[in-house]
């Protein structure tokens, strides 16, 4: 018997290069995108959203879901909050900004979103759709343009005591020449 696999091959070969678009599209936005079920700790990942979190790529996410070993304790505790609320069917999506300490000492920010595309606990599946991405130059450029606001307002502040304080040097000595001259 013989079965013509050409459009099996030519879906698949569609499926590998949309893939590969998205993996590139991903890198290069610094955004990610995962599929798990919070029951089985099993699902797919792709390697920027495993960046974006601090993990190595291709660590099974079993390792990853509950531990979150990079994120700052506060974030963490945040995460498996809505974990637990998600089990109870008390939450369905979470938007929120999170720090991810790195290897060599810098913390970064990744907002993740969060949101549940199955609930069937009574068939132990709770899939949740990740979404985040590197927000990490958008912080630092805030905190920038906060500085910049702060010494703005200060130099605000400073401008009419200076005046006032010239205005006063200048006054303090005319007066003593126009008595002199008078």
């Amino acid at each position: 018997i013989n079965a013509d696999k050409t459009e099996t091959t030519v879906a698949y070969n569609k499926i590998q290069e949309f893939e590969e678009f998205f993996e590139l599209i991903g890198d290069y936005a610094k955004v990610g995108y995962a599929h798990l079920n919070i029951l089985s700790k099993q699902g797919h990942a792709q390697k920027s959203w495993y960046k974006n979190i601090g993990e190595e790529s291709g660590t099974p996410l079993s390792e990853i879901i509950g531990t979150y070993k990079y994120f700052h304790p506060d974030d963490r505790e945040l995460i498996l909050q809505f974990f637990e609320e998600v089990q109870k069917g008390n939450a369905d999506k979470l938007s929120h900004k999170i720090r991810v300490f790195r290897d060599n000492g810098e913390c970064t920010w990744t907002h993740v979103n969060l949101f549940v595309r199955k609930y069937a606990p009574q068939d132990k599946d709770i899939e949740l759709i990740s979404i985040n991405y590197d927000i990490t130059d958008l912080k630092q450029r805030g905190e920038m343009l906060d500085n910049e606001r702060e010494r703005a307002e200060a130099s605000d502040r400073l401008e009419p005591a200076f005046l006032t304080n010239m205005t006063r040097e200048i006054r303090t000595p005319l007066h003593a020449i126009v008595g002199f001259s008078s």
